[in-house]
């Protein structure tokens, strides 16, 4: 009885050996497919800028330095943090001769905070490419100074808040540079609050935004025409 037992296994173990062997006969493996699977490079994230803004950005005579970073957290998800540095814009010396009330030159400060979620319509993979639809949120401050920070310390502050809703697409060149180009409407706000010190004592006034020197809209609509960003996805 165990003999008997063991050729039916040693049969048995033949016969599905056989089975296997047709059926790869029948169902080959598409080579292909996986070379295209191996080609196919996981993007965990991309570093992004946009030398535009250093000409001219959102708030009155500054150039913006930025910096991006977008983070893949699932096929269809990434998050984009984003900060820059405000400065003079080169325009501003160029055209108005470094001066701008009463003769005195004016030295610009600030920064830029981003943030935004970002949720592609038809990416299956993991990798930011395609059609995307994106809450996001900015925040700028910067602080003109009509002398030298270190002689004066009165100081105007604008800052500027937005929420948008983006549209956009993203297109990734060879699973190596990637360009992100976008449209959206959202809410803006200004504020613009002059720091003055009268007998040593630093007082705070807030003003209209449109009372700097008339050239910030006051509108509470946000509307990005078109924007865009560009970097290198890792």
């Amino acid at each position: 009885m165990f003999k008997q037992k063991k050729y039916l296994l040693v049969i048995f173990l033949i016969l599905s050996k056989i089975l296997g062997l047709a059926q790869n006969i029948e169902n080959p493996v598409d080579t292909n497919l996986i070379n295209k699977y191996k080609q196919t490079k996981v993007v965990s994230y991309i570093i992004k800028t946009n030398l535009l803004p250093m000409l001219y950005s959102k708030l009155p005579l500054t150039a913006e330095y930025r910096l991006l970073g977008e983070f893949t957290v699932s096929p269809r998800q990434s998050v984009c943090i984003g900060g820059s540095y405000l400065g003079k814009t080169i325009l501003y010396s160029l055209f108005v001769n470094n001066t701008y009330y009463n003769g005195l030159r004016i030295y610009i400060k600030g920064y830029r905070f981003q943030l935004a979620y970002k949720y592609y319509l038809v990416q299956k993979k993991f990798t930011p490419m395609g059609i995307y639809l994106s809450p996001h949120f900015s925040y700028f401050a910067a602080d003109y100074y009509y002398a030298h920070m270190s002689n004066n310390a009165d100081y105007d502050r604008l800052t500027n808040f937005n929420a948008n809703l983006l549209f956009g697409v993203q297109i990734i060149a060879k699973n190596t540079v990637a360009f992100d180009l976008f449209t959206g409407w959202g809410y803006n706000n200004y504020t613009y609050i002059q720091y003055v010190h009268v007998n040593n004592v630093k007082k705070t006034i807030h003003k209209d935004p449109k009372d700097f020197g008339g050239i910030l809209n006051s509108s509470h609509i946000n509307y990005i025409p078109i924007g865009f960003n560009f970097g290198l996805a890792f």
